[in-house]
C-alpha cells in the first residue's frame, strides 16, 4: 500500500473496500502527534493500564510492547502504535515540563519550563 512521505499514513486506494478503516487510522495517527503532549519521555516500558490517546516518547533499551522502538513516539489506540519522528518534530513532555525537538537521531531539550 502507498503511504505519505512524512507521517507514513496509509493512502486510500481507488477500489479499496472499508475505506473508513484506513481513514480512521490516519486520523488517529494525526491526533497522536498534532497539538498534543506526551505524558512522558524516556520511558522504557509501557504503562500497565494505558488509556486510548495516551502518548509517550520511548527511551533507550525499551522493553515489552515497546521493544525495538527506541526514540519513537508511542500512542495507544486499543493497541500500541508507533510514529518514527522526522527531523524537526516538536513534542511537549508533560512529566519533564519541557519541549523537545527531534534532531533526526535524538530528542534534544528545546525549552525547559
Amino acid at each position: 500500500m502507498a503511504v505519505t512521505n512524512n507521517m507514513e499514513v496509509t493512502l486510500v486506494e481507488q477500489s479499496q473496500s472499508q475505506k473508513e478503516v484506513t481513514v480512521n487510522e490516519a486520523f488517529a495517527r494525526f491526533d497522536a502527534i498534532l497539538n498534543t503532549a506526551a505524558i512522558g519521555k524516556d520511558w522504557t516500558a509501557p504503562p500497565g493500564s494505558p488509556a486510548n490517546g495516551d502518548v509517550y516518547i520511548i527511551g533507550a533499551s525499551a522493553t515489552g510492547d515497546w521493544a525495538g522502538h527506541d526514540g519513537e513516539i508511542a500512542y495507544f489506540d486499543q493497541v500500541w502504535k508507533f510514529i518514527t519522528p522526522k527531523e524537526g518534530c516538536l513534542m511537549w513532555a508533560a512529566d519533564q515540563t519541557a519541549l523537545f525537538v527531534y534532531s533526526g537521531s535524538v530528542w534534544n531539550l528545546l525549552v525547559d519550563i
